[in-house]
């Protein structure tokens, strides 16, 4: 995403983060479960270089969700503005809600619905 993007894209972008993070944690359990698996020692070796094979692919897939949780942070971390960028980071990467966000930096709700505005607006996809 570069340019001039909405309100509702950089959200939609910034709400990646959690599928993308549960999505990463799933993938690891399944390759560690793989790896893991005692009975592969009864596997033909066909089957052990087959797993293999969806072992290395399950992690690129999970590495390549990585790099966009990784650039979601990097956006977030480049605000200017201390208590956006702790808003975004709150709200996006730690799941608060909005009046657990509110209670967390002592502002109204009204402050953060404001504040997240203005940091939506002054963060930059690119």
């Amino acid at each position: 995403m570069v340019g001039n993007e909405s309100i509702a894209q950089k959200k939609q972008y910034l709400n990646l983060y959690a599928t993308l993070n549960q999505t990463i944690n799933i993938l690891s359990e399944i390759a560690t479960s793989l790896n893991q698996d005692d009975n592969r020692k009864f596997f033909s070796l066909q089957t052990n270089l087959e797993i293999e094979q969806i072992v290395n692919h399950l992690n690129n897939f999970a590495q390549d969700k990585y790099s966009v949780c990784k650039h979601i942070l990097q956006l977030i971390n480049a605000l200017p503005n201390e208590t956006e960028k702790n808003i975004l980071l709150l709200k996006y990467i730690n799941g608060f809600t909005w009046e657990e966000i509110s209670e967390h930096l002592n502002y109204s709700l009204r402050q953060i619905y404001n504040l997240h505005n203005h940091a939506l607006e002054h963060l930059k996809l690119n």
